[in-house]
């Protein structure tokens, strides 16, 4: 039987410092965009060697994606390919308007008066 006190106060649970306590870690996958001679993108899958933490969002950085294992491998790689080619055609697209901006003020300054 336990005293008033005793009820009171329980033991706190004690986990070792620095273990993770949670079970949100997986294994994760690094994909990468490599260019061969030829001009051609191919990508390369790597195993990591320890398991991660799962995030909640997965962003590349560049032509890498570090992404959980569940994912697989055709899934990882297309949402890498998929988010470069977002940021290719953002470029492009606003390559496009500072390319007018700056036709725009070339006619503009073609006007002038020669000084």
């Amino acid at each position: 039987m336990h005293t008033n006190e005793e009820q009171n106060n329980p033991q706190p649970v004690r986990f070792p410092k620095g273990k993770q306590v949670a079970p949100n870690v997986a294994e994760h996958y690094n994909a990468e965009l490599f260019t061969n001679e030829a001009g051609e993108m191919y990508p390369v899958v790597v195993l990591n060697p320890s398991s991660r933490l799962i995030r909640g969002e997965y962003h590349p950085i560049g032509y890498r994606l570090n992404f959980p294992k569940y994912w697989g491998k055709k899934t990882g790689v297309e949402y890498l390919l998929k988010h470069c080619i977002a940021e290719k055609e953002k470029m492009l697209a606003m390559a496009g308007i500072e390319l007018e901006k700056m036709k725009s003020c070339l006619s503009k300054v073609s006007e002038w008066p020669d000084e």
